[in-house]
């Protein structure tokens, strides 16, 4: 019944007014879409002046210009108006798929001229001046197996260019006679790439006939369609579709979900009538025919759809209404002129995400002699911003959420809705929470983002688990030691206890640390807020408009590369327009010419560099800090085991992996340091690269079509919030290391360095070691003399201590707490979460230690424990690295290759060997693990110069571990190697160096494929070209170290880096002892000068009767020292 009632409307409708440049289309049922700037208009059923249907056949297609704008009732200009050609059949209500640039495609539809009966549910492309003489070219597809025999019409379709898809849902079957009809419950998905189309069953509670369709990108799971009015069939019989729910199709999981909505004061009840005021509440009669399109927020947390005319069986509906979703919220907009309003059976297109154009159709007047009449405007133009009537304005892009809206969602007109989830009712699936409420990373973003590899890594632990479990333990260990903090801090600045402390203890390198860190922080927090601040300029782009398409070409492969959009676009850091140098011709330094030089660098460079630098701060600190530890501890009474201190080289562990070691053992600014490290040279350069993003916007109105217009640098809004809140520990770790060092006492008078310090340090006649030592593994060591306590005296020199102290009582700090009472729930708040962490950690502790135990892993301690990490004594261990650089080394050459081959072919739509996130993480890897190494290198050096014998006493004070704020870059150590003739030592440094160049090279280049298209060629060539000749020489450095010191290593029976490790070595030489005794307090210039002649060696030497194996001193005549022993 209401079937006939909608043809008998039809049949009623008038001719529809003239205006603007070109004569009216007096049609309904057209199919409207849009290619670039031109609006086309094709097919549907004249009427002639009585509202009567003419069987005649529209054989023009008409075409206007969106790039011009008009006034109503002014209108467009019309600038085509020519021959659609006879190949495809003139139909009306059926669908054109668009790929809004230079396609669309003709999908069912009911023949004007009935005789045509019946035609077959066919594909016909549209391409405009493909045809002879720039005609028009219809081309016919084959429909395919998957799609159903009978073609539709009277459904809904809708486009959706950026997942390349195109939608159509129910109608019916137009090859059936009217008064029988066939209602087809099928979904079809066309793909607009491939051009095939499938078809998917649809339950019959989803409307199928008159109805809208819409698509909704929520950013999460592919989006949705939504279904709304039109007529619902079960069994044959027609109902309406109640506007009281919606119907919406998750993409991702195939499925129909039936969404109960409301007015926006919770009534449920259904607008009685159909006036022009808005009502107090509730929700729409239920019509069809009417008009739908959707209007998203710029942060996707609202989608308004706009729904405008239709009819019920009796008139059409002059008014206007929107549906916020996820709200479930009605609201009744309103018309400013009652002879402007929308009209039923017209065809509507969504411009610039700003005006909806409705073209065709009538108004239904129930009125005596009047039952359709055509007084309202043509083309009708709604505007989404004010939500009333507006004259066309081609520059004015991207949907705004108007007060009628955000005062009751909540929100902007941006966006930033607060209401996420309906307002009087609930989702009726868990899908739709997880359609409306993405994960944070997703929501966050300001434009969909395609991942070739997903780097966001479990972002909701990140945000919610970790960093409030690092601050908390932090908090924790702060409110632990603090009273110990003030004690010490007490007895440190007694005059007695002043000692010598690294320049890097200082309170201004301390103080410096964290006010880098500071201003970091603060600085990317502006950087964030004012690049993703709103663009309010909408002219100053070079070309026009901000945006007005939506780019449907290839799709894009590289992780930092978003996809176009359209809309407002936001004032970023920099934006350029991309123009091809006005001619569509290809230049390979477009980008760079636009943008200059100096901001190319500072964007591609700088942050990466200055990641890089701000974790050498932390390198240079954190070496101090581990070196000086074992000093102040062995000053403390009663002194410390010989494990914890001389036989504990946190260096020789890697950065994340020291920081446990020194939380197991209690060591806290080792600790606190090294968590530092972790999070500013480890963390903090991968992280900041992924800060950095850059935005394109497609527009349609080039001359030159399917490419970019414009690309706008931002600060990602998820990213920054994780790199604020890195450096927010490592402020927390800065700010407890400021307040700890300057007044630590380090226990020594003088910089130990070289050998000669550890021979004043510890004196033969202590015995702590036996003249067997040196001839052990330090494993062997540390099983025989590592329980001992050691104490460091005011001179300086070490003793055993044969009385144990007596235990020390638990920290009690009540007495701080009885002080500042205001503290005492929050300590004890953080005890409570730290005991529920210690004691859910236990148990997963225990299955470890089973396994240990199983598996007799402790066996393989001893090993680590004698060269932990130090590669070059592990032949085995140095091949797997030798193995990483070379393919390190060949992943680089093909990315430089690739790049070049790009720029050398021209291509402008390139990209670059594998997911480019993973090249900073792999740079910063390599770069932690060659510092471990280049310290074991360091460690060795002297030993390596003095075996090859003859070596001057300054060998003895050479030591190239220390560090100072000279060592960020450590330039300083390599001119110190090459001035003392170490070359070997100054070449392991340049490798080290080079490690972190690369980083900033990988870093950049992962940046710069941020850039669209053949932006940065030269640049990248560079980068790529750069970083293949670093991984070369660190793997040549790397290859000749471990060949010439592989004699060396292969006679010694242990590694160097501890103070445990080199004293058997040196404690047992009477010539090297004698004449360090005969110096012992003097500087080094008057130690130099004594010893001015004498020569020394590391091999084999005689004692007595006992062969030795150390560094001793050697004659002239070569008879004290073997060196031939050792090498």
């Amino acid at each position: 019944m209401a079937m006939m009632v909608s043809e008998f409307l039809i049949l009623l409708c008038s001719a529809l007014l003239p205006f603007g440049n070109g004569e009216q289309p007096r049609r309904v049922g057209m199919q409207a879409f849009r290619l670039m700037d031109n609006l086309w208009i094709d097919g549907g059923r004249f009427l002639d002046e009585n509202g009567t249907i003419v069987k005649e056949t529209a054989s023009t297609l008409l075409s206007y210009d969106l790039a011009h704008s008009f006034d109503i009732p002014n209108g467009p200009s019309l600038i085509i108006n020519q021959l659609r050609g006879a190949e495809a059949h003139v139909v009306y209500h059926g669908f054109m798929f668009s790929n809004l640039v230079d396609k669309a495609w003709l999908f069912g539809g009911h023949p004007v001229d009935d005789v045509e009966l019946p035609i077959p549910n066919d594909i016909w492309r549209f391409e405009p001046g493909a045809g002879e003489d720039g005609n028009i070219e219809w081309t016919r597809l084959p429909s395919g197996d998957n799609i159903t025999a009978e073609r539709p019409y009277r459904g809904a379709g809708c486009d959706v260019p950026d997942l390349q898809r195109g939608f159509y849902l129910g109608g019916i079957a137009s090859d059936i006679p009217s008064a029988t009809p066939r209602y087809l419950h099928w979904l079809y998905e066309f793909d607009t790439e491939n051009e095939v189309m499938r078809s998917f069953p649809v339950p019959d509670f989803v409307p199928v006939v008159n109805h809208s369709l819409v698509y909704l990108d929520t950013r999460s799971r592919g989006g949705a369609l939504l279904a709304l009015g039109g007529m619902i069939e079960v069994n044959g019989s027609l109902s309406k579709a109640p506007l009281s729910s919606v119907f919406i199709f998750d993409i991702e999981s195939r499925i129909w979900i039936n969404q109960p909505v409301t007015g926006w004061d919770g009534n449920l009840e259904e607008d009685s009538t159909f006036d022009v005021a808005p009502p107090n509440g509730g929700i729409p009669r239920s019509r069809m025919s009417g008009c739908a399109v959707v209007g998203s927020a710029q942060d996707k947390t609202s989608h308004n759809i706009i729904y405008l005319g239709g009819m019920n069986e009796t008139r059409s509906s002059p008014d206007a209404w929107v549906l916020s979703l996820p709200s479930g919220i009605w609201i009744k907009a309103r018309f400013n002129d009652p002879f402007s309003s929308p009209k039923i059976e017209n065809s509507c297109v969504l411009v610039n995400e700003r005006f909806v154009w409705m073209f065709g159709g009538c108004f239904f007047d129930p009125s005596p002699g009047k039952p359709c009449k055509a007084y309202s405007y043509n083309p009708l133009v709604y505007g989404l911003g004010p939500l009333k009537i507006a004259d066309y304005r081609h520059n004015e892009v991207g949907f705004l959420v108007e007060k009628t809206i955000s005062n009751i969602i909540g929100g902007s007109e941006t966006g930033n809705s607060t209401q996420r989830e309906p307002m009087f009712t609930n989702f009726s699936s868990p899908i739709l929470h997880a359609l409306f409420n993405p994960p944070v990373s997703q929501f966050f973003n300001t434009s969909e983002i395609e991942y070739q590899s997903d780097p966001r890594i479990i972002p909701d632990v990140v945000t919610y688990l970790v960093t409030p479990v690092v601050v908390g333990v932090l908090l924790y260990l702060v409110a632990q030691l603090w009273p110990y903090l003030r004690r010490k801090v007490k007895v440190s600045r007694q005059p007695s206890q002043v000692t010598w402390r690294p320049s890097v203890f200082s309170q201004w390198y301390l103080l410096f640390l964290t006010t880098v860190t500071g201003v970091l922080i603060g600085l990317v927090v502006v950087l964030a807020n004012t690049s993703q601040a709103p663009d309010p300029n909408y002219e100053h782009w070079s070309g026009g408009l901000d945006s007005d398409g939506v780019w449907t070409g290839s799709r894009l492969t590289s992780t930092f590369i978003r996809s176009a959009t359209t809309g407002q676009p936001p004032q970023g850091l920099i934006s350029f327009y991309l123009d091809k140098e006005g001619m569509g011709i290809w230049s390979e330094r477009n980008s760079t010419q636009r943008i200059g030089f100096t901001n190319y660098w500072v964007l591609t460079y700088l942050p990466t560099l200055v990641a890089v630098i701000y974790g050498r701060l932390w390198k240079v600190l954190d070496d101090e800090v581990k070196r000086v530890d074992k000093y102040a501890r062995l000053r403390k009474p009663g002194g410390k085991t010989a494990k914890d201190t001389i036989f504990l080289e946190y260096h020789s562990f890697w950065v994340p992996l020291s920081f446990f070691q020194a939380l197991w053992r209690g060591h806290w600014c080792v600790a606190i340091s090294s968590l530092g490290l972790t999070l500013g040279a480890v963390i903090a350069p991968i992280i900041q690269n992924y800060m950095f993003v850059w935005t394109l916007y497609s527009g349609a109105h080039l001359p030159w079509p399917n490419t970019y217009s414009w690309q706008v640098a931002l600060v990602d809004p998820w990213w920054y919030k994780v790199w604020v809140g890195i450096l927010s520990s490592c402020l927390v770790c800065s700010l407890f290391l400021l307040c700890f060092l300057p007044w630590q006492g380090t226990g020594i008078r003088k910089n130990p360095e070289g050998l000669a310090s550890i021979v004043w340090t510890i004196p033969e006649a202590n015995r702590i070691f036996q003249p067997s030592s040196a001839a052990q593994k330090l494993s062997e060591l540390e099983s025989n003399i590592g329980d001992l306590r050691l104490h460091l005296t005011d001179t300086c020199i070490l003793e055993l201590v044969h009385t144990p102290p007596a235990p020390t009582p638990a920290a009690n700090y009540s007495t701080f707490l009885n002080k500042y009472p205001k503290l005492r729930p929050t300590v004890q708040r953080t005890e409570d979460i730290v005991k529920c962490i210690i004691g859910t950690l236990q148990p997963i502790g225990a299955v470890f230690q089973a396994i240990n135990r199983k598996l007799r892993l402790y066996r393989i301690y001893g090993y680590f424990i004698d060269y932990p990490l130090t590669l070059p004594f592990q032949p085995a261990a140095f091949a797997i690295w030798i193995l990483i650089l070379t393919a390190l080394l060949a992943f680089t050459a093909i990315i430089a290759h690739g790049l070049i081959t790009n720029a050398r072919d021209q291509l402008w739509n390139y990209t670059v060997p594998l997911a480019p996130d993973a090249y900073l993480t792999v740079a910063v890897l390599i770069q932690s693990v060659t510092d471990v190494m280049d310290y074991s290198i360091r460690a060795l050096a002297p030993f390596y110069e003095l075996s090859k014998g003859y070596q001057p006493a300054s060998i003895l004070f050479v030591d190239y571990t220390p560090s100072s704020p000279l060592s960020v870059l450590p330039v300083w150590n390599i001119v110190q190697g090459l001035k003392s003739g170490h070359y070997l030592l100054a070449f392991s440094v340049m490798a080290s160096l080079a490690t972190t160049i690369l980083t900033v090279f990988l870093g950049s280049l992962q940046l710069s494929t941020a850039y669209y298209g053949a932006t940065s060629f030269l640049s990248d060539q560079a980068a790529a070209t750069a970083a293949t000749c670093l991984v070369a020489f660190v793997l040549m450095v790397h290859a000749v170290i471990g060949w010439k010191i592989r004699r060396v290593g292969r006679r010694m029976k242990r590694a160097v880096e501890t103070i445990g490790g080199v004293a058997p070595y040196v404690v047992f030489s009477k010539g090297l002892r004698e004449d360090l005794d005969k110096v012992r307090g003097k500087s080094r210039k008057e130690t130099l000068t004594l010893l001015k002649g004498r020569r020394y060696a590391f091999g084999v030497y005689r004692d007595g009767n006992v062969e030795r194996f150390g560094v001793e001193r050697q004659f002239e005549d070569g008879g004290m020292v073997d060196v031939d022993r050792v090498l």
